[in-house]
């Protein structure tokens, strides 16, 4: 899901740099987490009933190689609803954090 450079962006932005490694990790890992919750319902709701057995077989696999596959053969527009995920999210966490700053 999200790139390096998206990893860094988020880092600059929501001001977790000043954020020790290991913790700048941790919170990347969660807000990772997130976003692929977040992505996972939207799928749910637009993939074939039939398809979702194999989708949770290749969620339980742990490969997120195979699963973006698997996806993006299942679900037209899966790439364009990843992107929007992740900028919904980003955009969100930017105003969480402006307001707790402000």
């Amino acid at each position: 899901m999200p790139t390096a450079n998206l990893q860094q962006d988020l880092i600059r932005q929501l001001g977790i740099d000043r954020l020790p490694s290991e913790k700048q990790q941790a919170v990347l890992t969660a807000m990772t987490e997130a976003v692929l919750k977040r992505l996972v319902v939207r799928v749910l709701e637009k993939l074939p009933e039939n398809d979702r057995a194999e989708f949770e077989k290749t969620a339980k696999g742990r490969n997120a190689e195979k699963m973006t596959e698997f996806l993006k053969s299942k679900v037209p527009n899966f790439e364009e609803m990843a992107t929007q995920e992740i900028a919904a999210f980003k955009k969100e966490m930017t105003e969480t954090v402006n307001k707790l700053i402000s």
